[in-house]
């Protein structure tokens, strides 16, 4: 049997793990009642799938924005034939002249 030397030795041990490092790794782990508590806070497949359905498509975005830019379009031009009385204002002037014409007022 060949004899050991000490250099093999200790080439040979460096890599075990020592009882400072064990401990140490140890307190690392997860416990039984830590890790049940964690798989109590995850929401199931079937659950997250129902959530998912709840959520807006991109095809339902679009849609949405098409319809608002609709609606606002629609807004505006109300908004200009309202604020538009530029074709009223010359129609009562006209009208405003034929009168006085006609009352002979100046």
């Amino acid at each position: 049997m060949s004899e050991l030397t000490k250099e093999y030795f200790d080439s040979s041990i460096k890599n075990f793990v020592t009882k400072r490092d064990f401990e140490e790794g140890l307190e690392n782990l997860v416990t039984k009642p830590d890790f049940e508590e964690g798989l109590e806070n995850l929401v199931s497949k079937e659950d997250f799938q129902n959530g998912l359905k709840n959520l807006a498509t991109k095809v339902d975005l679009e849609e949405g924005l098409e319809d608002l830019a609709i609606m606002v379009n629609k807004g505006f031009v109300d908004l200009q034939k309202r604020l538009d009385v530029n074709d009223r204002v010359n129609t009562l002037e006209r009208d405003m002249r034929n009168i006085k014409g006609a009352l002979s007022i100046s």
